[in-house]
């Protein structure tokens, strides 16, 4: 087993950590959703209830464990495709009103041409992103992870206005993420997180949650962006 499937398989059991990132996002999720470099699909257990949910990635092992999933249902699609392929999987037919693609465009050399694709098989509504923020936090944990890039917010909302899309909400997230960053990868030089370490901060969320309400963080480990494909 891979260390990113390793990874990937203990973060979707981070059930705090994956309520926190959803309950950001959800007020901007449709009925008709496809989820770009899926992975685990950590989110399934919210997206039962949508009317279409196609779960995209490129890696055959994470889409067979997938479908094994408590949860997984006939709503849900499995496509295997890389996301530069989009436009060739005939998708159009799904009318998606929201593509969520979280932890994923910075593992894609070309981001624009993935950012054109997604609008070219949205019918309408949302583009929901979650990207690594600071080209400065940069390190061990991201080249093992095969990461092309961490992004600067004003980078990022170029890009995706670029590709057709007008921006509703941006927003750092994960404030107190940075210091385990930091001093696992900058300093230790860690290719990966402990599964122990992330479970204890799993466990503390709920007060980092409500730190991250409080201040309104002028930073953080990564970058919200809420987009609405332009008329």
């Amino acid at each position: 087993m891979s260390v990113v499937f390793d990874t990937l398989t203990h973060m979707s059991k981070l059930d705090r950590l994956n309520s926190w990132v959803y309950n950001e996002i959800s007020p901007y999720i449709g009925n008709r959703v496809l989820e770009a470099g899926c992975g685990y699909l950590p989110y399934i257990s919210h997206l039962v209830d949508k009317e279409v949910v196609a779960a995209v990635d490129n890696n055959p092992l994470m889409l067979d464990a997938l479908k094994k999933r408590r949860g997984f249902n006939v709503n849900v699609r499995a496509i295997e495709a890389s996301l530069d392929d989009l436009p060739k999987k005939d998708l159009l037919n799904l009318k998606l009103d929201t593509i969520i693609c979280l932890n994923t465009l910075e593992h894609i050399k070309d981001d624009i041409e993935v950012l054109r694709n997604f609008n070219s098989i949205l019918s309408k509504g949302h583009l929901v992103l979650l990207v690594p923020a600071f080209e400065k936090l940069y390190c061990s944990l991201d080249k093992a992870a095969g990461h092309y890039r961490r992004y600067q917010l004003k980078e990022i909302s170029e890009k995706v206005e670029s590709c057709g899309f007008e921006i509703q909400k941006k927003m750092y997230f994960n404030l107190f993420g940075i210091l385990g960053w930091i001093v696992n990868g900058k300093i230790l030089k860690k290719e990966r997180l402990s599964n122990k370490l992330l479970s204890l901060f799993n466990s503390f969320l709920p007060f980092f949650n409500f730190l991250e309400k409080l201040v309104g963080p002028p930073f953080g480990l990564s970058i919200i962006l809420i987009c609405r494909k332009a008329s």
